[in-house]
């Protein structure tokens, strides 16, 4: 007859073995995804923004395009692409779960106006352009967030494994930053799914997007080379081989490792600001 403790056993959850705790002390030594010079200091990106602080910036973007000069017409022969707003990672930036506090993504309030006058000043209503401008440099954030994640578990995992916790993700982004192939890919996810949240306007933002995104600086304007059919899992998939081979320096290719890196579309979202927990903590909003 098998007891009642061992009856509750083979119940419910009883195969999970407890999570392990996050390292959580702030690190002195902070690396910034595409931000070497930023490198040895936190950030400090202020208090977290909420719905209101977005909802309140988007109005005020808003309004500085309609206090400025009209748009252009797409269609005709004054068709314009403007000053070239600055490389996205200039303008927005992810600080790691591992530094503890300041953990989410900031994005300058200047850099998201200068994208939202982009797309206005090329046809895009201004509060299409406002929502696109934003996603533009969110998606390309939350990629370097995505790779964050993809790399914790497999260093979990040889941690559980070998004893000893490796620390990939921090000394693959201190060798390689900006990492050309990690920019690539993140403008590429961005450039993807650029526009869809305005359908009748995809296109026209997404040509205004891929335009703007090619003349960027190396890694950040080939994310053609690493677009389409196949292509993005093969170069994510390898982006994650380099990062878990920095400590023999072993470059080789791993296939199969794309599924760890799913950063979602976010065409469509419940609320303007995204509001995304991971392992029951909130991947916060700084604006600077």
């Amino acid at each position: 007859m098998i007891g009642d403790q061992a009856v509750t056993k083979f119940r419910g959850d009883w195969w999970r073995q407890p999570t392990r705790e996050w390292e959580d002390a702030p690190s002195e030594d902070v690396v910034i995804p595409g931000r070497p010079n930023e490198s040895r200091e936190m950030p400090d990106g202020g208090n977290p923004a909420t719905d209101r602080d977005f909802a309140e910036e988007a109005e005020k973007i808003r309004r500085r395009l309609s206090d400025g000069p009209p748009p252009r017409n797409p269609n005709g022969d004054d068709y314009w692409l403007g000053e070239q707003p600055e490389d996205i990672d200039r303008c927005a930036y992810y600080v790691s779960f591992r530094f503890g506090s300041q953990w989410g993504i900031h994005i300058g309030l200047e850099c998201w106006f200068s994208y939202s006058t982009y797309l206005f000043m090329n046809g895009v209503p201004a509060d299409v352009a406002v929502d696109e401008a934003f996603y533009l440099l969110y998606r390309h954030e939350y990629f370097h967030f995505e790779v964050d994640k993809a790399i914790e578990v497999l260093e979990r995992g040889v941690g559980i494994s070998t004893g000893s916790k490796p620390d990939a993700w921090i000394k693959y982004h201190q060798s390689n930053n900006p990492s050309l192939l990690e920019e690539a890919l993140a403008n590429a996810h961005a450039h993807k799914h650029a526009g869809k949240r305005h359908g009748k306007l995809a296109k026209q933002i997404k040509g205004l997007i891929g335009a703007a995104l090619s003349r960027q600086g190396p890694g950040y304007r080939d994310f053609a080379d690493v677009s389409g059919n196949g292509v993005i899992g093969e170069a994510r998939s390898q982006l994650i081989s380099e990062i878990m081979g920095i400590h023999r320096k072993d470059r080789r290719f791993v296939p199969g490792l794309q599924p760890l890196i799913r950063p979602p579309s976010y065409i469509k979202s419940t609320h303007d600001l995204p509001h995304v927990l991971y392992e029951g903590r909130r991947l916060n909003v700084y604006f600077f």
